[in-house]
């Protein structure tokens, strides 16, 4: 079951008939196949560099002003957001189930999105005024050591949107959690990106 902004999202891409910057067409190599591996890893990690997000949300500040993904003021927007950037790229895209949350704790033990074929995971994070990068420093350092115990990615990759936030040090906050981790002899690369 999808969140109600999900459904919203969908109706509206499906009438751009285009995802933009991840469109199917251009998901495929000079030889006309689909990509695997670590091609599609590529055009993955391309596709959230990208300024895609920021697009959109222009799109339906400046066109659809009763929509409220003018405003990217919550981390499920975000995550509404990816989940049709990536889908076309990543068939077997999952989401995370928001009742998974243990009650009483503080984060979900699921990962945001997972590709069990791609053996690839996706935690989104929401930087602002109070959410600043030294808790999001604190989380991801946790969200490593939780992930990595679970051994069931090769790749995680930490997307941050920063909403009405200057992230200080931007290359220096990707670099420091862009590596090779190692928890209990499981070894994965992580990858951070901030928007």
């Amino acid at each position: 079951m999808r969140f109600k902004e999900t459904e919203i999202v969908t109706a509206k891409i499906k009438a751009f008939k285009v995802i933009g910057h991840t469109s199917v067409t251009k998901a495929q190599s000079p030889q006309g196949q689909a990509p695997h591996g670590d091609d599609k890893i590529s055009l993955i990690i391309e596709a959230l560099k990208s300024d895609w997000i920021t697009k959109v949300a222009g799109y339906f500040m400046n066109n659809r002003d009763t929509s409220e993904y003018g405003i990217l003021d919550s981390e499920s927007k975000i995550q509404d957001l990816i989940y049709l950037q990536l889908v076309s790229l990543i068939p077997d895209l999952h989401y995370e189930d928001p009742q998974s949350k243990t009650k009483g704790s503080i984060s979900s033990t699921r990962i945001d999105f997972s590709s069990k074929t791609l053996n690839l995971g996706i935690e989104v994070k929401h930087a602002k005024g109070k959410h600043n990068a030294k808790q999001i420093e604190s989380e991801i350092s946790e969200d490593i050591v939780k992930y990595g115990k679970s051994r069931k990615f090769d790749l995680i990759i930490f997307f941050i949107y920063c909403y009405n936030y200057k992230f200080p040090s931007i290359d220096q906050f990707e670099n420091g959690f862009s590596d090779k981790q190692t928890i209990n002899g499981f070894t994965f690369k992580t990858i951070c990106i901030i928007k």
